[in-house]
């Protein structure tokens, strides 16, 4: 086993939609979202994690909790999502994944 200490992280979310158009960015909770909780699982393992909006890591990314952008121009642009993973989980090592899917209402 392995005691996980806590990992940060910052991705891009890259949208590109008609300049002036003002869109909604909503994140699902994933497949494996159980107990109020997003998780990546390994085999029958599973390791808790959340996303967020915030660089402060306060606000959950969600489908209630969204993220609004008007675009300047027909470029794309990125949104930046910030991942925390909590640290004291117990837990195989591996390669944990999940699947989380990223809605665009204009």
């Amino acid at each position: 086993m392995f005691l996980l200490g806590l990992i940060l992280l910052a991705i891009w979310i890259t949208v590109a939609c008609t300049k002036g158009s003002t869109g909604v960015v909503s994140l699902d909770n994933g497949l494996n979202f159980s107990g109020g909780a997003r998780r990546m699982k390994t085999g029958a393992n599973f390791l808790a994690y959340e996303m967020y909006n915030d660089a402060g890591r306060t606000t959950v990314w969600n489908a209630s909790n969204t993220v609004s952008y008007t675009a300047a121009s027909k470029a794309s642009t990125g949104l930046t999502l910030y991942g925390r993973v909590a640290a004291g989980q117990d837990v195989p090592v591996g390669s944990y994944s999940d699947t989380v899917v990223a809605t665009i209402t204009f």
